[in-house]
């Protein structure tokens, strides 16, 4: 019953990631808020909005979809047998 939501919760994970660290910045270590901070698409979004289009940029969202299409293609063969 919780295969269905991976997609889901990936998704929401990642977009919320910013409230998350909001919270976590006085109470968590500085090097956990950098690392988290760099997964955030928001951040890297706002770069390329701005005209800053890096490889690490492109490399991430196109990681990023290649993990959401696996995450629903085992949640597709797991409903499926």
């Amino acid at each position: 019953l919780r295969k269905p939501w991976l997609t889901l919760g990936l998704l929401l994970t990642s977009s919320g990631l910013s409230s998350v660290l909001d919270e976590l910045e006085h109470q968590a270590p500085m090097w956990i808020v950098d690392s988290l901070t760099a997964l955030s698409p928001l951040i890297r979004f706002g770069m390329i909005d701005h005209g800053a289009l890096a490889l690490h940029d492109m490399l991430y969202f196109i990681s990023l979809t290649i993990a959401l299409l696996a995450a629903t293609t085992i949640v597709l063969n797991y409903k499926k047998s």
